[in-house]
């Protein structure tokens, strides 16, 4: 019995040119920022909360979405060109590999905050090593992971310079290899998706619940809560549908939707998405990108202060301190405790 197999194409090129003109905008944006980060970010700030790691990976997200319009060209093709464009972009391989990485991240910047806030003696921000460690074995290993679905179902032919691929449900090869693949696919949803971002949501639940019990500056609080939805909520708005669907349509011998390449398209565009709107809005609302940002304005000897960025930023960093100034007045005439104390009786 023959796979049933779908011939990709057929993408409308006004398709095409909306991906190339958002990710296009969406890759300078995250090269700049990237830039940016790196040149002004304080030597004390660990390298998972910067933004620097996430903005990288969004970078190439929209990289790759600009490279995309090349599968329209594969019958114009031959040999390895066009074997590497119908096997890692028209199947999105890439793509899913780096949403993979960028879930990774995700929920390593939410264990980063539980442990700094629920463990402060473990000093989680002054372990540099161990943090570079995890991120140099753990980002390979989940874009490993995130490639697998899409390792056999693609398949180029030279004679007819066709690419085509098939559903999970016309997967046929011996037992063992669908067993595999099976445990491949399945193991690519939870860890790279499902697993991630539940784990993600309970952890930043308990990190906020702390932060309004004991911190009562509520620009903290504020900051690790957007951290939560953007890094959590979005990422599950925008790739929940995608990731669904992957798994229903990839899924050896499952007999639920069929591939369809123009819904597949959409959907990865919505997925890319994320990856420009998630800077936007750092910019926007997070002091963390906020502060490199005007730095960089002030260097190239440019007066930011009337500027809106300015205004926000500054206004936030007064009632910081403003709230700062009345905890400390709260009790004025605190007694010193300890070998000062003991010195001043002397």
């Amino acid at each position: 019995m023959q796979s049933k197999e779908v011939e990709l194409g057929g993408i409308p090129s006004s398709l095409y040119m909306v991906r190339i003109a958002v990710f296009t905008f969406g890759f300078l944006l995250n090269l700049l920022m990237f830039i940016i980060l790196i040149r002004f970010r304080k030597p004390t700030d660990n390298i998972l909360t910067t933004g620097i790691v996430p903005t990288m990976i969004d970078g190439l997200i929209c990289m790759v979405n600009v490279a995309s319009f090349a599968e329209s060209m594969v019958k114009q093709m031959s040999g390895t060109q066009a074997y590497i464009i119908c096997h890692f972009i028209s199947s999105y391989a890439i793509i899913w590999a780096l949403i993979a990485a960028r879930v990774f991240i995700n929920m390593l910047v939410t264990l980063f905050f539980f442990i700094q806030f629920l463990y402060p003696f473990m000093r989680i921000e002054q372990r540099r090593k161990p943090i570079r460690t995890v991120l140099i074995v753990g980002i390979p290993l989940s874009m490993a992971t995130g490639i697998i679905p899409h390792l056999l179902t693609n398949r180029y032919a030279g004679d007819t310079n066709q690419c085509t691929t098939h559903s999970g449900a016309y997967f046929y090869a011996p037992m063992r290899l669908v067993t595999v693949f099976r445990l491949g696919v399945l193991v690519s949803f939870l860890y790279n998706f499902l697993l991630p971002v539940i784990g993600s949501i309970y952890l930043y639940h308990h990190v906020l619940r702390i932060l309004r019990l004991r911190d009562k500056n509520r620009d903290a609080y504020k900051e690790v809560h957007l951290c939560s939805i953007m890094d959590n909520w979005f990422m599950l708005l925008f790739a929940g549908i995608a990731e669904l669907e992957k798994f229903m349509v990839r899924y050896p011998n499952s007999h639920n939707i069929q591939y369809d390449p123009f819904r597949s398209a959409i959907l990865m565009l919505i997925l890319s998405l994320y990856s420009v709107v998630y800077p936007c809005l750092s910019i926007v609302f997070r002091r963390r990108y906020q502060r490199p940002i005007l730095d960089c304005l002030v260097y190239m000897g440019m007066n930011p202060t009337d500027s809106w960025l300015a205004k926000r930023l500054n206004r936030s960093e007064a009632s910081e301190s403003r709230k700062q100034h009345t905890k400390t007045n709260e009790h004025p005439h605190r007694r010193p405790t300890g070998i000062y104390s003991h010195k001043n009786q002397h």
